[in-house]
Parts: structure tokens; sequence; C-alpha cells
């Protein structure tokens, strides 16, 4: 078969026109492959940022729980147990006095029958004379225990004999939370 120009310019044309729309085809597939790379890159990218914050946050909150689990610890300190508060009392009472500088004749407990639930009286018989600046130092350090303990009673008095800063103390008498 011989070709004419004209069927051989008709041929070409279809040809051109064939492969130009092979090309916009091709194009517009390449294009859509590209927006959903995109689409899927945004996702990645914002569930990546989620989840940096979602570190953030439970960093954040770990964080919090570990100032939570010390302040319940501290708390923990404020009061003591039923069955353990008479040895706490014992071990503060004579470390405080021994800190003081003073010594304890007796430390007694009383039984909690009208009483809150929540404390315990203990009577504490010191040695007297004492040094009043001494009693003092003992009592601040009392009020200041881990469990808490409270000076409810004390009578103070100036001895007959003795030096100006002495002091006869009687039984003290002291709260101790507990729970």
């Amino acid at each position: 078969m011989k070709f004419q120009p004209t069927s051989f310019r008709k041929i070409l044309i279809v040809m051109f026109v064939c492969i130009i729309l092979a090309i916009a085809g091709l194009f517009a597939y390449g294009l859509q492959m590209i927006r959903t790379y995109a689409i899927e890159v945004t996702r990645t990218t914002r569930d990546a940022a989620a989840s940096s914050v979602q570190v953030e946050q439970l960093a954040s909150l770990q964080e919090r729980l570990v100032q939570a689990q010390a302040l319940v610890s501290k708390s923990d300190q404020i009061y003591a147990t039923p069955d353990s508060y008479q040895a706490i009392a014992i071990n503060d009472i004579q470390r405080y006095a021994t800190t003081a500088g003073i010594s304890v004749r007796t430390i007694s407990f009383a039984q909690p029958d009208g009483q809150a639930a929540e404390t315990r009286r203990i009577t504490v018989a010191l040695n007297s004379p004492l040094s009043y600046d001494r009693l003092i130092r003992f009592l601040q350090l009392i009020e200041g225990n881990a469990p808490k303990m409270q000076t409810t009673a004390i009578s103070v008095a100036r001895p007959e004999r003795g030096q100006k800063d002495q002091v006869s103390v009687s039984d003290i008498t002291i709260n101790m939370s507990v729970r």
C-alpha cells in the first residue's frame, strides 16, 4: 500500500493526537498518584504530630503522677497507724528529747475511749528541773513531727531553787494523729 502525502499527513495527525492523549492520560494518572501520596504523607505527618503531642502529654502525666505519689507519701507520713503509733511515738519522743538535751522519765499511752478515732493520747514525764530553752526546743520538735503530734496540756513552773533559766514541768499530754 502506497501512502499519499495527504493520507500520510492524516495518519501522522491521528498518531500525534493519540500520543498527546496518551501523554495527557499518563499525566493525569501520575498527578492522581502524587495527590494520593500527598494525602498519605499529610495523614502520616498529622499522626506523627498527634503521637508527639500524646507522648508529651503522657510524659506530663507521668511527671504529675510522680509528684502526686510524692504528695501521697508525704501525707502518709502525717499519720501513724493505730498498730504502730506507740513505737513511732516512743522513738520520736526519745530522739527529740536527746536532740533538745533533756531526759524523759516515762512515756505512757491512754486508751482511746472518749477521744476522736483519729487521735491517741500520750503522756510524757520529763526529769525536772530542766532548761526552759531546751524545753521549748523539745516542744518545737514535737509540734513539727510527722506523723503529727500536738501538745495539748503542759504545766511549767519555776523551781524554788535553781538557775534562772530552769523550770519544773508536769506531765505533758500530747495527741498523735492516727488513721
